[in-house]
C-alpha cells in the first residue's frame, strides 16, 4: 500500500495552486496612526522582508503565491502588542512572517512596530489568523 504522506520538497508551484489560492496579509499597526503613504511604504518593506527571508526555504510557495496573481489582503490591528501576537501565532503554526520596526527618521519613534506580514500562506490558513481583523481604509 502506498502511503498517502506528501514529502514537502516534493511540492512544487504547480500542484500546490491547484489544491487552495494563497494569500499574503498586511497587517498595520492601526494605533500609530500613520499616515497612508508611511503605512503603504512599512508594507512594502514587509513583503519585501517576507520575500528576501525566506524565499530560499519556501520558493514553492512563493512560486505558487506569484502563479495565482500575488493577492495581498491589508488589515488594521489594535496596538504593537497585538501585532506582535499575532506574528507569534502565526510562526507557531509554521507560516512565514515578517514584523517591521520603524526607525524612527519621519513619523513614528524608532522600534515601533509599524506591519507585520503573513505568508505567502494557503488563503485557509490566513483566513483563521485574520478573519476578525477590519481591512485597512
Amino acid at each position: 500500500m502506498q502511503s498517502e504522506n506528501v514529502n514537502q520538497s516534493e511540492i512544487t508551484a504547480s500542484n500546490l495552486s491547484e489544491k487552495e489560492p494563497y494569500r499574503m496579509a498586511l497587517c498595520i499597526n492601526d494605533d500609530l496612526k500613520m499616515t497612508k503613504g508611511k503605512a503603504m511604504a512599512q508594507c512594502a518593506h514587509a513583503a519585501v522582508g517576507v520575500y528576501e527571508s525566506y524565499f530560499g526555504t519556501r520558493k514553492s510557495a512563493f512560486e505558487a503565491w506569484e502563479k495565482q496573481g500575488k493577492h495581498i489582503s491589508i488589515f488594521k490591528i489594535t496596538d504593537g502588542n497585538a501585532l506582535e501576537s499575532l506574528g507569534e501565532t502565526a510562526e507557531n503554526c509554521g507560516l512565514i512572517t515578517c514584523l517591521v520596526r520603524d526607525a524612527g527618521r519621519t513619523q513614528i519613534p524608532s522600534g515601533s512596530m509599524t506591519v507585520l506580514a503573513i505568508g505567502p500562506a494557503l488563503k485557509s490558513e490566513l483566513e483563521c489568523l485574520t478573519q476578525y481583523l477590519l481591512p485597512y481604509t
